[in-house]
């Protein structure tokens, strides 16, 4: 699944770090947790 949405998953990184900064972004679980959550169910897929 992953690679099924790169684009739009690489998209929403950058987005992401665009509104919290770079520090935030990297140094907390935050976007892989939601990413996961809204795309896998919940499991730790990314």
């Amino acid at each position: 699944m992953p690679q099924l949405f790169k684009d739009e998953i690489d998209k929403s990184w950058q987005e992401y770090v665009e509104q919290v900064g770079a520090e935030l972004a990297q140094g907390t679980p935050f976007w892989t947790e939601a990413l996961n959550e809204i795309l896998a169910g919940g499991k730790k897929l990314f």
